[in-house]
């Protein structure tokens, strides 16, 4: 077989071995097919995005004054405001252009830059139209001139009073007054609903006429691709061919709304603009899982939310009163940002950039702004200034997110059920425990006294025996307290040890680990604490070292210490290790979850809370610990903040110095470890060096402390301490309260079970949380100069707010994401309204009335219907934000049900129909092209939600990103979901989407570009997707027809949605005759055409040959740029 092989690709050709003449093609392409020569045509359908400014276009009308919002400053904005606008630091000759009390300003010499009414002594107008290249504007260095017709609108507008005017998007949207008809008008009843007037008034304005409606078939295929991003089934598409009622193709619609596949079609979108990816960025590009948050997206949009509603929870429905699990979800919106967790990185410095990310796609996805053009200085263009930035920037710089961050398990996060059982299990289990908690919490206050003395009295006890009794095999008493003092014998299951000797300790007896055999000596307490990432702990421990210098190990070596393999050779050159004082661990689980208290090789202690080690966890480390051989008290504390700023750590009463390193401990309230606590397990930092310590007075509390309290552990006796200080696990002091016991049982079973369905069944995902209340800020917001992360402007705090030119949320709304939301819901905000209807308009006619629907500043295009998107803008508020009305009624006007066949001297006067005088025409985007072939072939499986999933890729392809990390295909379902599941790896995206043209993940994009190259060509011809698809609709077409007259015409009307004309169909027959007498000749070629793909075949070997010459058919008509055009 041939191979085609280029940078992305290079895959076998297994259609291509008879090397199909593209002469044979070309001619079946000219014969009533639209030829992919001929595909730069789309453009001209009018959604291809070309960026020349409308306001160029413009012809000076003597009836009309010259606008300087839509004829003048568009002109300003591109020639002149890099120098004379927004930003102050770069302005030249303290000249405003876009400021009329700055432009009608006298210099010191007497002349004015612009005098209302005499253009010829203004000096703007001077300096644009000199040909001194000295004295004329913009200079020669900016590489750019104003033409001649430019300056005669300057011209006219000065002459015309000079007036200025606020920019068209900054004022709010008015009803505007719907265009009537002519009466006279040949198309008065043209109109099916007020977008048509509107757009037809601009068709006469322009000498423009409509275009005829669009035949049935077109107009079905048009709206299944535009509301669920896939073409109909032969089954779907006769269905609605057939329905001959007066109102079938509304009905239609409403079915195509009512599909769940129109909410995977609208995420698409959204996606891009949220930057959605399933792996973090940067080199190491780790996977993340962001998907259950895809799963809202589709799922609002399937249940039509209403987008205030849409906007608010993504933005801040962790804040709302009352949050739900699903709100909290929502706000992974701002999650998506790329995120780094390379060696060497500063922390803040990436913490800034996330922030920044959120801020820029905030700013463009809501209000069409180009905001992070003012992070460095003021907006050039727009009235932004860097302080505006930073005040929007503080919504987000409360956030509880580091820099040095990745994956799902970056803070903050919180578990997501997948299964709507598991999520409603999940609830009423946390329910049940509530209920069960507050019980026990009710008996255990109302017998403090009688618990307080039992547990004096015992603990006096306790020390009385333990100065009698000295056994190697000791018990742990008490479910909170290990005095190491107890018989063997009494309950031989609650402690194991080995290679340790009882010795006196503090009070009593203590144990020795001494250092002189396998793991140094350790003891494992069958006492099991339930530890909660949420709920304080504190660990009391009396410690002191045993000898003067450390004992090395030399026999009975383990295999593993730590779950790190030990080998002899590793052991040469060992530093010395640490001693664990305390720690429990989750056994037999992938996952290393529990508390770990240790004396490092260093002399210093490491308190530790684990969810997942490294990824999850908090710990600290403190400052050396003076070396002495008396004993001393230890106390840790941690006060369930899930912050390691939450983690301390006291010798003998007093606090010690501690550093964070590693602070990343999120999730819900659920249990981290239901396991044994161990005592004296070395820490072998690779080493074989162990410390010998004796431990005593083990204590576990479940509450924070005062500094008070640590200090009467620090200096008082246990049976002191035990007179009602510190009850915590008082089980055993109420044995007689059978229903206590019960419910006690009953609780501690159910948090297991919660957690076993956690680890079981939940994902973990990110999602905003503020740290703190956002009256108390846990850091000051200041403008950083230059962008720079370490360069902040600490003369002034900034607090959250709006950019000044659109008010202040002052006393309105609270300064926070909630308030910010808020906002751009309401009717204050100008913006948003007409960026959502605007983007609407985008998906339905390919062309936004602004087509550069993620600027409306001034560097943005201007509207070509401005009158119409206010009125789009209001009804869609009006209509409760309903955004499938808005849809729908767009799609049922006259405008959308245009014809989008034309001659080509009908594009000549608008060929980007900017006018919309005929239907839109462009090619499909990446994901409708390869679903439309999977649903055509049969393919495609419609599962919706759920995890990425891995099709086909080439090979290696990750590899040549990084040689440590391998794409492993899916199989199965897998191979065949819609390409909104498609896994996308941000540093290797799935290439043959990248070819045509799908969007980055690293930032928001609002639109895409769309390019023809011959890579497209390639990937349809030879892509293994697109090969196994033509394939599959070749043996259905084989199996349900008998005629090769009736297969091809199934397999066009499966690609095309349409039957083929007579000499369509006969070039077709011709190629078919042509492969099958080449694959009968070469039997071995059909069965390679067989193996492409995971599908077995279903058909006999004995039929490969005559399918595979359909499978060229398939192959060629998917190949037309009529199949990958939206038309």
């Amino acid at each position: 077989m041939r191979r085609f092989s280029n940078s992305l690709f290079n895959f076998d050709e297994p259609l291509g071995w008879l090397r199909v003449k593209l002469d044979k093609l070309s001619r079946f392409l000219k014969i009533g097919f639209t030829s992919l020569i001929f595909s730069f045509l789309a453009g001209c359908g009018g959604d291809e995005n070309g960026d020349e400014n409308v306001a160029t276009k413009i012809a000076l009308d003597p009836n009309e004054p010259i606008s300087y919002s839509i004829q003048v400053k568009p002109i300003l904005s591109d020639r002149c405001f890099g120098c004379h606008g927004q930003d102050e630091a770069n302005r030249k000759a303290d000249l405003q252009l876009h400021n009329a009390e700055s432009a009608y300003k006298k210099f010191k010499d007497g002349s004015q830059p612009i005098v209302p009414g005499n253009a010829e002594k203004s000096v703007v107008y001077q300096r644009i139209i000199s040909t001194d290249p000295d004295f004329v504007m913009p200079p020669k260095s900016s590489h750019t001139v104003v033409t001649p017709e430019e300056a005669e609108i300057i011209k006219v507008w000065i002459n015309q009073g000079a007036k200025y005017e606020k920019h068209w998007a900054y004022i709010p949207p008015k009803l505007p007054k719907v265009p009537a008809n002519d009466k006279d008008d040949q198309y008065q009843v043209w109109p099916s609903n007020s977008i048509d007037n509107f757009t037809l008034a601009k068709m006469v304005q322009h000498g423009l006429t409509p275009a005829e409606k669009a035949d049935k078939a077109k107009l079905i295929r048009r709206a299944f691709l535009d509301i669920t991003g896939v073409i109909p089934s032969p089954t779907l598409f006769d269905k609605y061919m057939a329905d001959k009622s007066e109102n079938a193709y509304e009905k239609m619609l409403n079915d195509l709304f009512a599909s769940e596949r129109y909410g995977e079609k609208m995420a698409s979108y959204w996606l891009e603009l949220a930057r959605y990816g399933d792996t973090d960025g940067y080199q190491n590009d780790g996977e993340r899982n962001m998907w259950p948050w895809r799963n809202w997206v589709i799922d609002a949009f399937n249940h039509n939310m209403p987008f205030d509603q849409f906007m608010i929870e993504q933005l801040a429905g962790d804040l709302l009163e009352n949050s739900t699990k699903d709100q909290i979800l929502a706000t992974g919106f701002n999650r998506n940002t790329p995120l780094n967790a390379e060696g060497g990185i500063i922390d803040e410095e990436f913490r800034v950039e996330y922030i920044a990310d959120k801020v820029d796609v905030t700013s463009t996805t809501f209000l069409a702004h180009t905001m992070g053009c003012a992070r460095c200085h003021d907006h050039k263009y727009d009235p932004l200034s860097a302080k505006d930035y930073y005040k929007m920037f503080a919504f987000f710089n409360n956030t509880r997110e580091t820099g040095i961050s990745a994956g799902s398990w970056a803070k903050p996060n919180t578990f997501y059920y997948p299964d709507k059982q598991d999520s409603e299990l999940a609830a009423y289990i946390e329910k049940e425990i509530a209920q069960l908690e507050a019980k026990v919490s009710k008996v255990e206050k109302a017998h403090k006294a009688d618990i307080s003395a039992k547990l004096k009295q015992q603990a006096k006890a306790a020390i009385d025996r333990s100065n009698a009794d000295k056994y190697k095999n000791l018990v742990a008493k008490g479910k909170n307290y290990i005095s190491f003092e107890s018989r063997f014998g009494k309950d031989p299951d609650k402690v194991s040890i080995a290679n340790t000797a009882v010795v006196p300790g503090k009070f009593g007896n203590a144990l020795r680990f001494n250092g002189q055999g396998k793991y140094s000596g350790f003891a494992n307490s069958r006492v099991r604490p339930k530890v909660f990432n949420k709920k304080p702990l504190g660990l009391s421990i009396w410690t002191r070292q045993a000898t003067a210098q450390d004992l090395k190990v030399f026999d009975d070596l383990p295999t593993y210490i730590d779950e790190q393999p030990l080998s002899t050779k590793s052991l040469a050159n060992l530093p010395t290790s640490g001693f664990r004082l305390a720690a429990e661990y989750q056994k037999n689980t992938k996952k290393k979850k529990g508390f770990d208290l240790a004396i490092n090789a260093n002399n210093q202690l490491e308190f530790a809370i684990v969810g997942d080690w490294p990824k999850h966890a908090i710990k600290v480390v403190s400052e050396v610990l003076p070396k002495n051989t008396d004993w001393q008290h230890i106390y840790a504390q941690y006060d369930g903040s899930e912050q390691a700023k939450g983690l301390s750590l006291y010798l003998n009463g007093k606090k010690l110095k501690s550093q964070i390193v590693q602070d990343n401990l999120e999730g819900e309230s659920t249990a981290i470890r239901f396991g044994d606590i161990e005592f004296g397990a070395p820490r072998l930092a690779e080493s074989g060096l162990y410390t010998g310590r004796d431990l005593d007075e083990f204590r576990l509390l479940d509450k924070v402390l005062t500094a008070k309290e640590i200090q009467l552990l620090a200096t008082s006796s246990p049976w002191q301490i035990a007179g009602g200080q510190f009850k915590e696990y008082p089980s055993e002091y109420l044995a007689d309260n059978q229903q206590y016991i019960q419910d006690k049982t009953q609780l501690l079973k159910t948090q297991e079970k919660l957690q076993r369905l956690i680890d079981d069944r939940a994902v973990q995902i990110m999602v905003m949380q503020d740290a703190a209340p956002f009256d108390k800020p846990i850091r000051a917001t200041y403008l950083l100069d230059r962008g720079s992360y370490d360069k902040p402007v600490k003369e002034e705090a900034l607090t959250a707010n709006i950019p000044s030119y659109f008010g202040d949320l002052t006393g309105n709304y609270p300064q926070n994401r909630l308030g910010l939301a808020k906002w751009l819901a309401s009717d204050e905000n100008p913006l948003t309204a007409r960026v959502m209807v605007n983007r609407l308009w985008q998906l339905v006619f390919g062309r936004g009335i602004v087509n550069t629907s993620e600027n409306f500043g001034n560097q943005g295009d201007l509207p070509t219907h401005p009158k119409l998107l206010d009125w789009l803008a209001i009804e869609f508020k009006q209509s409760g934000w309903d955004i499938k009305y808005m849809l729908k009624l767009m799609m049922m006007s006259s405008t959308y049900q245009q014809s989008s066949d034309f001659p080509i001297a009908d594009v000549i006067p608008d060929p980007e129909n900017i006018y919309l005088s005929r239907g839109g025409r462009y090619r499909m985007t990446a994901e409708q092209i390869r679903d439309s072939a999977l649903q055509a072939s049969g393919l495609l499986v419609n599962t919706i939600g759920g995890p990425s999933v891995k099709p086909y890729q080439p090979a290696n392809f990750w590899q040549s990103i990084n040689a440590k990390v391998a794409y492993k295909e899916d199989t199965g379902d897998g191979l065949y979901r819609r390409g909104l599941y498609s896994y996308w790896k941000r540093t290797a995206g799935v290439p043959s989407m990248i070819i045509f043209d799908a969007a980055t993940k690293d930032y928001c994009v609002s639109r895409r570009q769309s390019t023809n190259t011959p890579l497209q060509a390639l990937v349809m011809f030879n892509d293994p997707q697109y090969v196994e698809a033509s394939r599959a609709l070749a043996e259905k077409a084989y199996s349900q027809f008998t005629s090769p007259v009736e297969r091809i015409d199934y397999i066009a009307r499966s690609l095309l949605n349409r039957s083929l004309e007579s000499s369509e169909l006969a070039e077709l027959t011709s190629l078919l005759d042509e492969m099958l007498v080449g694959y009968q000749a070469e039997p071995e070629q059909a069965k390679q055409l067989f193996s492409v793909g995971a599908k077995q075949a279903a058909v006999d070997e004995a039929s490969f040959a005559e399918v595979a010459a359909y499978a060229v058919v398939s192959s060629a008509v998917m190949n037309l740029s009529e199949f990958i055009t939206r038309q």
